[in-house]
């Protein structure tokens, strides 16, 4: 310990000062330098594309850990030979400040104007930074949708198709299920049976063939939302294309209105259509009242609902 505390003198004494050993001050220096020649380069860029009449866009997110909270937005392009450019804009340190829509909007069009887009000075009543981009794009948070409402833009597509399943999930009959599957254990981390004989503590989590029927619609319903999610995640760059076609084939799948299952799960609102079980507009045992003992509505009756209403839409069409 003695030799650890004394380490930089015996440099010292060595080298009479001519050397420093490697400490965190010449990592700090090294990023700070690197930072400086991306943020060069970055401008030079930017302005080159300016004059040739393409405009960037943006996207951007706060990410917080461990009380440490940075603001991250990306620039990104097309260039005239459609070549996709992405490059850091700035990563903001958002620790001490008030994630409001008003600090976001301000810090974006400053870090924007520092790189050559447009103009921005709150004093002196500049700003023009939201003409020099072309398009935003960010997650559904509120703060940010309000502070870039200035800009042309749009919520991310993956973002917002995980919103909607989640609201799904959060639907009478399917929470309750979600809720007892919290925190179960991996088959490999499971209880040992010398410890737990009866298996009582599982029993807190054990559903009933309802419910495993419940799960089963679920996961049938759902794949559609993951496929979507995993074919645009893995891009990097412009979605609409893929969305537009991935709705196409969607489509064919579930009568021509892939994701209206969401978009009507979204409304809190939304009670299921009371369904005859005998006489005239009866409807089949899978779609009986006994599926809708208690108030619980399955993942079927929300889907055949659906249907039902795509088909009264139809009938009242005048050809």
């Amino acid at each position: 310990m003695a030799f650890v505390n004394g380490f930089k003198e015996i440099f010292d004494y060595i080298f009479v000062g001519g050397y420093t050993p490697p400490c965190y001050q010449l990592v700090v220096q090294q990023i700070l330098h690197m930072s400086h020649e991306h943020k060069t380069k970055l401008t030079k860029s930017i302005l080159e594309l300016l004059e040739e009449g393409i405009l960037p866009s943006i996207a951007g997110d706060i990410w917080s850990q461990g009380g440490i909270a940075i603001f991250g937005i990306l620039v990104y392009w097309l260039d005239q030979d459609f070549t996709y450019h992405e490059k850091l804009l700035a990563a903001l340190p958002f620790s001490d400040v008030r994630h409001t829509a008003g600090t976001m909007e301000s810090a974006t069009k400053e870090a924007c104007a520092d790189i050559g887009l447009g103009e921005y000075n709150f004093a002196d009543n500049k700003d023009d930074v939201a003409s020099e981009i072309h398009s935003t794009v960010s997650d559904n948070a509120s703060n940010i949708v309000s502070g870039w409402m200035c800009f042309d833009g749009h919520e991310c597509t993956d973002h917002t198709i995980a919103l909607m399943v989640k609201t799904f999930l959060e639907q009478p009959g399917v929470k309750k299920v979600a809720v007892q599957t919290y925190d179960v254990e991996s088959p490999s981390k499971a209880a040992n049976a010398v410890n737990n004989p009866d298996g009582s503590v599982y029993r807190s989590h054990q559903l009933d063939s309802d419910q495993w029927n419940i799960v089963r619609e679920c996961m049938y319903v759902l794949q559609y939302a993951k496929q979507a999610c995993d074919i645009l995640q893995g891009t990097k760059c412009l979605t609409v294309n893929l969305v537009l076609l991935y709705l196409c084939w969607a489509g064919k799948l579930t009568r021509e209105k892939a994701f209206d299952w969401i978009t009507k799960a979204w409304d809190s609102d939304w009670k299921p259509k009371p369904v005859a079980t005998e006489g005239e507009g009866a409807k089949s045992p899978h779609q009986s009242t006994k599926r809708r003992r208690k108030g619980v509505v399955t993942i079927a009756d929300f889907m055949q609902d659906f249907m039902r209403g795509f088909d009264d839409e139809d009938e009242g069409e005048v050809s």
